[in-house]
């Protein structure tokens, strides 16, 4: 059985789809992180004392947020807003 030039450039261009860009993703990833260049997250926790006990709306926490990120001269971060239960 004969394989069909045409058929070796279909499934060579398919393999090369998915394995260049994961290998390109891995060479640079890795010569960074071999330059020591990481990422990093900037995480700051600050206990608010409530006026009335706590309610699950957003709104009103977005805004005590605002106001406590205002006084303390911090930007507001980027993303969605939550809530977060834990227990």
């Amino acid at each position: 059985m004969k394989i069909q030039r045409i058929l070796v450039i279909k499934i060579h261009a398919i393999l090369a789809c998915f394995f260049f860009p994961m290998v390109t993703l891995y060479f640079v990833s890795g010569a960074l992180y071999s330059l020591d260049i990481k990422g990093h997250i900037d995480k700051q926790v600050f206990n608010l004392i409530l006026d009335r006990p706590f309610a699950p709306d957003i709104a009103q926490l977005s805004e005590l947020a605002q106001e406590e990120l205002d006084q303390r001269n911090l930007v507001k971060p980027t993303g969605d807003q939550t809530i977060v239960h834990r227990t």
